[in-house]
C-alpha cells in the first residue's frame, strides 16, 4: 500500500508542478463562478432566473473542463512514463503493474476530489451572494423574491407523477383480441396466413394501448379528469407544494392559451369539498402553481400521503381538448431536502463521472499511444454526453433496423447525459440517492469493472522494453 500511495503522491506533485495548468484551472474556476455571476448581475431578468442560469452554465462548463483535464492527465501520466522509460524505475520496485495503475487512479481521483471541493464551495457561495445582491425593492418585494428563490432554485424538490390506471395492458390485450376475432370472422381466409394474423394482432394491441394512454391524459371540453398523486412526504415546516404542468391541445385556440379550473384536496375533489382556482396559460409551455399544504385549517394531503388534482376543461376553450402528456405533462413537486446537501450530492455525481473517465483513460493508455488514446476517449466521452439525444433520435426514426444497429453500438458507451446534475440543480430538483446508486452500479462497477479488467490484462502483457542480450 505504501508504494501505491507513493505513486499517487508523485502524480499529484507532478500536476501541481504544471504551473500553467494550475493557473489555467484557477482562472476557469473563478471565471465560471465569480466573474460569470458579476456579468449576469448587469443583465435583465428576475433574480431566480439569473441564479438558475448561473448554476446551470457554471456547473456544466466546469464539469466539461474537469472531464477534459482528467482525460489528458490520466493518459499522459502513463504514456509519458512508458515513452520516457521512467516506468523502469517503478518496475524495479516492489510494486505490481496493477498496483501501478491503482496508484495512478488514486492520484487522479484525489485531485478531482480537491477540485470539486473548491468548485462546490465557489458555486454555493456565489449563489448565496447573488441572493443578497440581486434581490432589491421594498421589504415585501424582497421577502417575495427570496421566497421564490428558496422555493424554486436553492432547494431540493422531489417530483411525483400521477398514478397510472391499473390493468391497462390487460384491457388493451382483451380489446385487441376481440377486434382480431371480429376481423377473422369477416375474412376467414386470413387464417391461412398466421404470420399476418400475428402482426395484425400486435398492431391492434399497440393501437388500443396507445388509445387508453391518450384517454387517461386527455380532458375533452366540459369534462373533468381526476389525477391522484401518492406518497407525498412534505417535510415539517414546509407549507407549500408545486403543481407543474404543460398543456397540449387537440387544436390551437385563437389566443394560443387555455382556460382551466383546478380542484385539489386530500380526496377526490369532485366528491368532497376542495380548494378551487382558475388559470389562463399559454399552451405547450411549462407553468407552476404553488399550492398551500393547509387551507381553512385542513391539510390538503391525506395522512397516507395522497393528493388529488382535478382539472376541468371549460367550454370557453372553443371546443379544444386539453392534453397532459403522460410522464411530463403533469407533476407535483415538494421539498424533500435542503440545497446544501443537494449540491454535495451533485458534486459527488460529477465525481463518479470523472472516476469512470479516469478508468477509461487509464485502460486505453495501457495499450495505445498518447494521441490515439486521447482521440478514442474523447470520442467515447462526446458520445456519452450526447447519448440522450442519439437514443431519442433513434426511437423516433422510422428505420427500425438502423435503430437496432445504433442501439447496439451505444450499449458500451457510458450514458453520461443521464447523470448530469446541472439539469437538476438549476431547477431545484433533488439529486436522488437512487440516481447516484444507479450511476455507481452500472457505470462504475459494471462498465468500469470490465474496463479495469481489460486494461490490466493488456498492460500485464505489454512489453515495456526490448530484451537485450
Amino acid at each position: 500500500m505504501k508504494s501505491i500511495f507513493a505513486i499517487a503522491r508523485t502524480l499529484i506533485k507532478e500536476v501541481f508542478r504544471m504551473r500553467m495548468l494550475m493557473f489555467f484551472l484557477l482562472l476557469v474556476f473563478l471565471g465560471a463562478t465569480v466573474v460569470f455571476a458579476w456579468w449576469l448581475s448587469g443583465g435583465t431578468g428576475r433574480p431566480e432566473e439569473k441564479i438558475q442560469t448561473f448554476i446551470s452554465y457554471s456547473t456544466r462548463f466546469i464539469t466539461a473542463v474537469l472531464s477534459l483535464v482528467t482525460i489528458f492527465i490520466s493518459i499522459a501520466t502513463v504514456s509519458r512514463d512508458i515513452k520516457r522509460r521512467e516506468i523502469f524505475t517503478i518496475a524495479t520496485k516492489p510494486v505490481s503493474r496493477f498496483g501501478y495503475l491503482v496508484g495512478k487512479f488514486l492520484g487522479v481521483t484525489i485531485l478531482n476530489i480537491g477540485f470539486l471541493i473548491i468548485i462546490g464551495t465557489l458555486i454555493y457561495g456565489t449563489a448565496r451572494v447573488m441572493v443578497k445582491t440581486e434581490v432589491r425593492g421594498t421589504p415585501d418585494e424582497i421577502a417575495y423574491d427570496k421566497g421564490r428563490i428558496n422555493a424554486l432554485v436553492l432547494t431540493a424538490r422531489k417530483g411525483v407523477f400521477p398514478e397510472k390506471p391499473e390493468n391497462r395492458e390487460e384491457i388493451a390485450r382483451e380489446h385487441a383480441k376481440r377486434l382480431l376475432n371480429e376481423q377473422l370472422m369477416r375474412t376467414p381466409e386470413l387464417k391461412n396466413n398466421p404470420q399476418f394474423v400475428e402482426s395484425l394482432g400486435e398492431k391492434l394491441y399497440n393501437d388500443a394501448l396507445k388509445s387508453l394512454k391518450a384517454n387517461t391524459v386527455t380532458v375533452p371540453p366540459g369534462r373533468i379528469r381526476v389525477f391522484r398523486f401518492r406518497d407525498i412526504k412534505v417535510r415539517p415546516g414546509d407549507d407549500r407544494v408545486f403543481l407543474r404542468y404543460k398543456m397540449d391541445v387537440s387544436f390551437n385556440t385563437e389566443s394560443l392559451k387555455m382556460y382551466g379550473e383546478w380542484w385539489v384536496g386530500p380526496k377526490d375533489p369532485t366528491q368532497e369539498r376542495s380548494i378551487r382556482f382558475s388559470s389562463y396559460d399559454t399552451i405547450r409551455k411549462y407553468h407552476e402553481i404553488d399550492i398551500p399544504v393547509e387551507a381553512n385549517g385542513t391539510s390538503l394531503i391525506s395522512p397516507e400521503g395522497d393528493f388529488y388534482v382535478a382539472f376541468r376543461n371549460p367550454f370557453e376553450n372553443m371546443g379544444s381538448s386539453a392534453i397532459f402528456t403522460e410522464g411530463t405533462g403533469l407533476e407535483l413537486l415538494y421539498t424533500a431536502d435542503v440545497f446544501e446537501t443537494n449540491i454535495l450530492r451533485g458534486m459527488f455525481l460529477i465525481l463518479l463521472r470523472l472516476v469512470y473517465l479516469t478508468i477509461l483513460s487509464l485502460a486505453f493508455a495501457c495499450c495505445l499511444s498518447f494521441p490515439v488514446a486521447v482521440l478514442v476517449v474523447l470520442v467515447v466521452y462526446l458520445l456519452g454526453v450526447a447519448s440522450s439525444f442519439i437514443l431519442d433520435a433513434v426511437d423516433s426514426d422510422a428505420h427500425e433496423s438502423v435503430g437496432e444497429v445504433i442501439r447496439f453500438i451505444m450499449m458500451p458507451i457510458p450514458h453520461l447525459a443521464a447523470y448530469e446534475p446541472a439539469i437538476l440543480l438549476e431547477k431545484g430538483r433533488m439529486v436522488g440517492y437512487d440516481l447516484i446508486g444507479k450511476c455507481l452500479l452500472y457505470m462504475i462497477l459494471v462498465k468500469g469493472g470490465i474496463l479495469t479488467g481489460l486494461g490490466f490484462l493488456l498492460f500485464q502483457r505489454k512489453e515495456l522494453a526490448r530484451v537485450v542480450v
